[in-house]
């Protein structure tokens, strides 16, 4: 962020340097002589905690950059804001920390007076003097901190470090969970609105096929009840005419019996013609005969006789 014209602190790292330890590096501009005395303030939700300097630690380097390591006196822990006192007017309000492969590279940060006032630039800065080779201590380089001295303090703040890594992996982690389960929220909602789509186009379509269903089942059932009343006239026309039929053939038979009673007097009768028969056949012959007898006299006799 730019910075107005003034005091400044040109940050170039401010990292966690160890489970215990926070490092802080940069160049104070404007200031004069570089802070002896800097504490590093941390605060959290509901706490508050002083980091006192490492006094070896704290010193500018030939170059002019200035370096300070920071102890817990305390189980470290993760916090919101981090501030920078030096002595008691001077005050330089810091980012979050970043990793050793990540550097501010030269962020402007603006030094401050504690009641908000501004801060008095000094007439000719003087130039640092060069710390003794037993008091500088170039950025990153291990320090043993005489601070904490037991294994399991170490082992804690390890493991808080290690959680406090996860607990950023998990955020990007639940930050892509939100976005694929927005993503599937968005193609449920899509697969829903087809699928409702498609169920009342299937109810629509179900609809059409029953009312087509239930028009031709009106229709056979028309049709069977018509077939089944043509079967019933069909079938009683038939029993009439076999009834016809039956009483024809009762008629014919009582015709065929009077027939046979009427052939059986015939043929009585027929019986008491033939001696009639005989009689008359004789009776002709003699007729013939006399006839013969009478041509033959009247041949004799002569035509006209």
């Amino acid at each position: 962020m730019p910075v107005e014209a003034g005091p400044t602190f040109e940050l170039d790292r401010f990292t966690w340097a160890a489970p215990d330890r926070l490092e802080l590096s940069g160049r104070f501009s404007g200031i004069g002589d570089a802070p002896a005395d800097a504490v590093l303030v941390v605060r959290g939700l509901d706490w508050v905690r002083r980091l006192p300097a490492v006094p070896e630690t704290q010193a500018p380097d030939p170059s002019g950059d200035w370096y300070a390591s920071f102890a817990w006196l305390e189980a470290p822990a993760a916090f919101e804001v981090a501030t920078l006192e030096l002595g008691e007017e001077l005050v330089v309000d810091l980012p979050a920390p970043r990793s050793r492969r990540r550097s501010f590279r030269h962020e402007l940060l603006e030094v401050r007076r504690r009641d908000g006032g501004a801060v008095a630039e000094p007439e000719h800065e003087p130039e640092p003097e060069p710390a003794p080779a037993e008091l500088a201590t170039p950025a990153g380089a291990p320090v043993e901190s005489p601070l904490l001295d037991t294994a399991t303090r170490l082992r804690l703040q390890a493991d808080l470090l290690a959680a406090l890594e996860r607990a950023r992996e998990l955020e990007g982690s639940l930050e892509r969970a939100t976005e694929e389960l927005a993503r599937a929220r968005s193609d449920l909602e899509a697969t829903r609105t087809e699928r409702d789509a498609n169920a009342e186009r299937f109810l629509e379509g179900l609809a059409s096929v029953r009312a087509t269903a239930e028009e031709t089942l009106a229709i056979e059932r028309a049709t069977l009840e018509q077939a089944q009343a043509d079967a019933l006239a069909g079938s009683r026309a038939v029993a009439d005419e076999l009834e016809a039929a039956r009483s024809e053939l009762a008629a014919a038979e009582r015709r065929a019996d009077a027939a046979e009673q009427e052939l059986a007097t015939l043929r009585e009768r027929a019986a008491a013609i033939d001696p009639a028969r005989e009689a008359a056949a004789a009776a002709r012959a003699e007729a013939e005969q006399l006839l013969e007898h009478l041509t033959a006299m009247r041949d004799r006799l002569g035509v006209g006789t």
